[in-house]
């Protein structure tokens, strides 16, 4: 039985709302840094229309008739300071961030509605007055049934925490103080303490100040993470222990919306899963982490997939250098060249390998190097189009699509072209829309005009001038140790045996049969994108995700057979097979149901890796090596003082060194080929990098 008193808290009120407004302006200032030295990361809401909770216009409908409207109603809470805590493991972008995001990924406007607490919002959707809810909220079946509403693939997993005073002792009599309509309640009903009920909107900081004056013994209860952010600013408290363990956070949506909501879980599992740390870096800091992070578009002449293979010019060269230094490396698509430049001045990104030809506008915010190709520019257009044809007629009437940004605009001009400029196009998708007569030409470079000219032979190709334009990669200014390891590399390799070989492997000898084929999102990644959408949604996983574990698996072959045994689109072994009630692992919705459940098992094998997104690393790595060997490896890594719920540069470090014998010898299942689920986890990754970028 709980027992429940209702307070007014001491001190006053009025003195805790003050009290709760300083705390939430030092936290955004710790947030945001108050040395000038950065600017904070703020959403501007001029942009993006705030309505009170009040006045919010009232309709239901699922992801179809939300489109009609234009906008994403997103509710959230006045205030909430925790929502801006930058939780462990995740983006340092807020939740405010990533549902700005996901409205403008379904091209619709971000309309904010605020509450003043938490049940007030989730009411709303509900109601009709909001269609989704933006929180950290803890899931309960007492709020499914209360506001009707469904969450979201969780997002992460927090203890909860009792808190208390230093010399205060927990006991059955002790008096806990949580908010109404809390989560907290959940947990604290199966117990006898009794309980001091605050309002819905009482901040948490509110709470801990209220614990830490109160004249007798009184405790909370808090989630981790949140205790960790919070509790240093309150030196008389101190966490007691867990009182409920690896609780789901989520964000929640009317209950009757699964279109929304299997968006929005695949939007968030891939904001996650995608997630690029954000640090400019040099040379120390790049061989420290052992990855070179690489900007580039999808194209022929950069990076591609072939057969499911990594491909491509710019690729083979530097994946070289990243070989020659023992660096792993890390391909980032953007679809632009404003996209680009962002990923190199923010610090997404160390280099950028992308035919890029040196302009005085590149070079004002990003470093080159040392030309490692020499191309000359030409118009590419229709037979039709006669005067682009005959060199030198005529320019004026000649229309060139460009981007703004492009490195021959100047050049154009000059020569007197008559030019449409194109913000944020790339140059294969000006090429194209030439090719469907959209704009009349644009221009390219050499190298990717002898490729379009074997696919399209009636194409004209046109040579702007004889001149020959370096080609460079691109980095951060201040990362000149780098640059002087990538002049070297280019020095020691142009035009030497590997760059022939690669050079004519892209762009000699090429036939139509042979020309490189980029992912094309207007055709299947598969002939089973189907059967991975159905069970995606079914097990919250991306699709995008499965199709690149069944590439890894078996190269998306129903036939395929390993020497082990497994079988199937995703080498499922016959005793797992079995346990699942699968029976004939050769027929791929079956295999799929096999391989998806199991991973689902294996993902609920790691309940301490708190993070959803840092999770799926751990299940993916024990469907290769076994859940034994991955726990071996977090005991390992704990021993070698690295973290235990981090999959890459630390339990995936440990599974290596899980191959040494004075290591194996000692682990409760032995030894493990640990290259294999690391290079697993790492090939997936990479592949479904490339698979999000080009299908949604």
């Amino acid at each position: 039985m709980v027992a429940v008193a209702f307070r007014k808290a001491s001190p006053s009120t009025g003195q805790m709302r003050a009290l709760a407004c300083c705390f939430a302006m030092a936290m955004l200032l710790m947030l945001w840094g108050c040395d000038g030295a950065h600017s904070p990361n703020v959403i501007d809401h001029s942009e993006s229309p705030v309505v009170s909770g009040d006045s919010a216009a009232r309709y239901m409908g699922d992801l179809d008739d939300i489109e009609q409207t234009g906008h994403l109603r997103i509710a959230a809470v006045r205030h909430d300071v925790a929502a801006l805590l930058n939780r462990t493991g995740l983006p340092a972008t807020s939740y405010h961030d990533l549902a700005e995001e996901f409205a403008a990924s379904l091209d619709l406007k971000a309309k904010w509605i605020y509450f003043d607490d938490l049940p007030a919002a989730l009411e709303s959707a509900s109601a009709g007055a909001s269609d989704l809810v933006m929180s950290n909220i803890t899931v309960s079946q007492r709020r499914r049934d209360r506001y009707q509403v469904e969450f979201t693939r969780p997002l992460l997993y927090v203890d909860e925490l009792v808190v208390g005073r230093h010399g205060s002792k927990r006991d059955k009599y002790d008096e806990f103080v949580v908010t109404v309509g809390s989560a907290y309640l959940d947990t604290l009903k199966g117990t006898d303490y009794p309980l001091a009920l605050l309002p819905a909107d009482t901040q948490e900081e509110e709470i801990l100040h209220w614990v830490s004056k109160a004249e007798k013994p009184l405790f909370t209860l808090m989630d981790g993470d949140i205790v960790a952010a919070l509790l240093p600013n309150y030196p008389r408290l101190k966490s007691f222990g867990v009182l409920a363990k690896s609780r789901e956070i989520s964000w929640a949506l009317r209950d009757d919306s699964p279109q929304l909501r299997d968006k929005l879980n695949q939007f968030l599992l891939a904001s996650d899963l995608l997630y690029q740390k954000q640090e400019v870096r040099d040379w120390a800091q790049i061989k420290a982490a052992g990855v070179l992070r690489v900007v580039t578009f999808n194209s022929p002449t950069t990076y591609f997939m072939k057969r499911g293979y990594h491909a491509g010019f710019e690729y083979d060269l530097i994946k070289a250098f990243a070989k020659q230094h023992k660096l792993k490396l890390r391909i980032i698509l953007v679809d632009n060249l404003e996209q680009l430049y962002a990923a190199v001045t923010d610090g997404f990104a160390d280099v950028a390998a992308a035919s890029l030809n040196p302009t005085a506008e590149r070079d004002a915010i990003m470093q080159g190097t040392s030309a490692y190709l020499y191309t000359r520019a030409h118009l590419i257009s229709q037979p039709a189009d006669k005067g682009v044809e005959a060199k030198g007629e005529a320019p004026a009437k000649i229309e060139v699509a460009m981007n703004p940004n492009s490195g021959y605009l100047d050049e154009v001009e000059a020569l007197g072209y008559k030019v449409v400029k194109v913000p944020s196009a790339s140059a294969e998708s000006l090429s194209y829309q030439v090719l469907t007569k959209r704009y009349q030409s644009t221009v390219v470079d050499g190298h990717f005009a002898k490729l379009l000219k074997v696919m399209y032979p009636s194409l004209v190709l046109t040579p702007l001038e004889d001149q020959l334009q370096p080609h460079v990669w691109y980095h951060a200014r201040k990362s000149k140790l780098l640059n002087d390891q990538l002049n070297r590399f280019i020095a020691k390799e142009y035009k030497g045996l590997h760059y022939n070989v690669v050079y004519n492997n892209y762009f000699k000898n090429v036939t139509k049969k042979s020309l490189p084929s980029v992912l094309d999102p207007d055709k299947p990644l598969s002939p089973y994108d189907a059967l991975f959408k159905k069970y995606a949604k079914l097990f919250n996983y991306d699709w995008r995700l499965i199709a690149a574990q069944a590439f890894q698996e078996s190269h998306f072959n129903r036939r395929a057979k390993s020497a082990s045994g497994a079988r199937g689109l995703m080498q499922v072994m016959p005793r797992t097979g079995r346990a699942y009630g699968v029976s004939d692992l050769y027929d791929p919705e079956q295999s799929l149901i096999a391989a998806a459940k199991h991973l689902q098992w294996l993902y609920d094998r790691f309940p301490m890796v708190k993070i959803s997104a840092e999770r799926v690393w751990f299940a993916l790595a024990a469907y290769n090596a076994g859940h034994g060997h991955v726990y071996d490896a977090q005991v390992l890594a704990r021993k070698m003082g690295l973290k235990d719920d981090v999959w890459d540069g630390n339990v995936a470090k440990a599974m290596l060194a899980l191959s040494d014998p004075k290591n194996y010898k000692r682990a409760r299942y032995g030894y493990v080929r640990g290259t294999e689920p690391v290079k697993y986890v790492r090939e997936i990754k990479e592949r479904y990098r490339s698979y999000s970028h080009t299908y949604k």
